[in-house]
């Protein structure tokens, strides 16, 4: 079975004017993931770039990231285990770092 490397990282965005009254309340978390191994001139395009989970960054301190993040763990470690089927093909999930 052939191997699939895949990286996460995470991006918080604030969507208010930052030098507002309101700074950090419209605040989002969002979790990308990349195939590592597209090509070069693939990796490089956004087109290579998933969006795999978006949160309310508040939520972090209020819930704790292992509460936020279960949901994607319990998928990513679903992937591990079982792979991914294509016609022809199977391919299992390597996860290659977490920033």
């Amino acid at each position: 079975m052939d191997t699939i490397t895949i990286e996460l990282y995470i991006d918080n965005v604030e969507l208010a004017n930052p030098l507002g009254s309101h700074t950090g309340i419209h605040k989002l978390g969002f979790v990308y993931i990349t195939v590592k191994d597209l090509p070069m001139s693939l990796q490089s395009s956004l087109g290579s770039v998933f969006l795999a989970k978006v949160h309310y960054s508040l939520d972090d301190e209020k819930y704790g990231y292992k509460a936020i993040f279960e949901p994607l763990i319990q998928d990513l470690k679903r992937l591990l285990d079982q792979g991914i089927q294509f016609p022809g093909n199977a391919y299992k999930i390597a996860i290659w770092q977490i920033w």
